[in-house]
Parts: structure tokens; C-alpha cells; sequence
């Protein structure tokens, strides 16, 4: 098993920066070496079970040692000293996992590839989720629908899963993550992930709605937050004919709704 040591980690559909992008991974985030198709590419398997090809320099070894830590800021700088003067190290996005070896003052001492050291603010910085089996319900669906709030207005990218730029299922997999739940990264219900088809009058805040090559996030009373190629950015949007961000083509081509609750 390797890690993600860039910032992010573009992913694509085939061994090439030309091809489709797929996926982003974040700094910290765990994968499996699949292959190596081609001189300087991998295909690899992340963490959350997605498999794709990126660049072989984006991984590195397992960083040991200190406490595990979630960037939970859009953007967290890591400094070469515990101070805003210092020089960067590197941008880490929201989701980044860091090793917290030591906390000084206002700022904690993280572990950098190639055993090198930084500084991060701690107040960017939180625990890993717990495991969602046993959580409230309520709790986790709030938790949920606050991290899809925290990308409102961001770009839409294709492909794209942090505070850049994000696609559909970017956004709702990033919430869910965020949370401590890994759903599939694409907008289709998979076999093997927890989401499952339920009745659309069972819609509750956090689960999911599913439209032709389109995914959004449920926020209750007919209302949803969703990256939207077409409005350009992650939006609001209502299925709720008369609101003034309904959307007719999407309202009317909802496929299913699908939900991981009960854990």
C-alpha cells in the first residue's frame, strides 16, 4: 500500500495527461499498486475501492508515526516553520490526511514525504470521522449536507474533487467521505457500496437523488445542492415547481433516490 504525497492527484480514464480525468485523490489518501501499463503511469485502486490510472510520481510510501489528521479548511498551507513568514512547503485541499507528531502553540508539526517535516495551523485540522455504524442518524445526515455546503459556489470540473473544482459525484462523494462514509464516486448505484435505492417518499436530508449522468445531494423540503456543468459551479437547486432554482429537466428525469441510512 502507497500514499497520495502530491497536494491532490489528478486520476484519468487511460495511462495519459491527455486522457479523460476521473478522479482526484487527496494528499494522504491510501492506494493499491494494480499495474503499471505504462513507463511513469499506474493504475492503482484508492482507498474507497474506485480503481483508475495516475502518474507514478504521485505516490510514495506510507508516511509512520504521530496522529492521524483531516484538513478540514478549503485550503491549508504547510510552512517551513511555525510562523506566517516562513516558507511553503505545499497547499493541502480539504479531506488532505496528515501525521500530526506534535502540537506547538497555535500549530501542529506534521510528517512530509522523503521524512521531511512542516507546519500546519491546528485549527485547520481535525480527527478522522469515527466509524459511521452506531452514529446518530440525525447527526450524520446534518454532518453530511454542512460538508456539500462547505464546496457552495466552487467550479464545476470534470473529474474534480476538492475546493478547485468538482464534478456531481465529486461533491457527493467528497461530503460522504468527509463523513466517514464511502460511497461510489460516480453517479450510479454499485454493487458493494452502501447505498441503496428507497422510495423517493422516504427522501430525508443527506441521501442521495440519481438523474441521467447526474447526481445531487438531498437537503429536505424538495431542495438539493448539486455541481452543475450547466450552471458552471456547485449550486442549489429545488424540485419543487414555482422555487426559483427549480430545475424541470432534472425534476422531471429523477431517476431514483438512494440512501445509506440505517448504517
Amino acid at each position: 500500500m502507497q500514499q497520495i504525497i502530491s497536494p491532490y492527484a489528478p486520476l484519468y480514464c487511460k495511462p495519459c495527461a491527455l486522457a479523460e480525468r476521473d478522479d482526484e485523490a487527496w494528499f494522504g489518501q491510501t492506494a493499491k499498486v494494480l499495474d503499471e501499463p505504462e513507463a511513469g503511469w499506474l493504475r492503482v485502486r484508492l482507498e474507497y475501492g474506485y480503481e483508475s490510472y495516475l502518474e507514478a510520481a504521485h505516490l510514495g510510501p506510507v508516511l509512520e508515526g504521530g496522529e492521524a489528521r483531516i484538513v478540514r479548511a478549503p485550503w491549508a498551507d504547510v510552512l517551513e516553520a511555525p510562523r506566517y513568514q516562513a516558507s511553503l512547503r505545499l497547499t493541502l485541499p480539504r479531506g488532505s490526511r496528515v501525521r500530526a507528531l506534535a502540537q506547538e502553540s497555535d500549530w501542529t508539526r506534521m510528517a512530509l514525504p522523503e521524512g521531511g517535516e512542516g507546519y500546519i495551523r491546528t485549527c485547520h485540522l481535525l480527527t478522522l470521522p469515527p466509524e459511521p455504524v452506531g452514529r446518530e442518524a440525525a447527526l450524520l445526515r446534518g454532518q453530511i449536507a454542512d460538508a456539500a455546503f462547505g464546496y457552495l459556489g466552487c467550479q464545476y470540473r470534470w473529474g474534480g474533487r476538492t475546493p478547485a473544482g468538482l464534478d456531481c459525484s465529486g461533491l457527493c462523494h467528497a461530503a460522504y467521505l468527509l463523513s466517514g462514509v464511502a460511497i461510489y464516486r460516480n453517479a450510479r448505484l454499485e454493487e458493494g457500496y452502501p447505498v441503496r435505492e428507497i422510495p423517493r417518499s422516504q427522501l430525508q436530508i443527506g441521501d442521495l437523488l440519481y438523474f441521467p449522468g447526474h447526481i445531487a445531494l438531498y437537503l429536505g423540503g424538495g431542495r438539493y445542492i448539486h455541481a452543475s456543468g450547466s450552471v458552471g459551479r456547485v449550486a442549489l437547486g429545488s424540485l419543487r415547481p414555482g422555487d426559483l432554482d427549480y430545475r424541470a429537466d432534472l425534476a422531471e428525469s429523477l431517476l431514483y433516490a438512494g440512501s445509506v441510512f440505517p448504517l
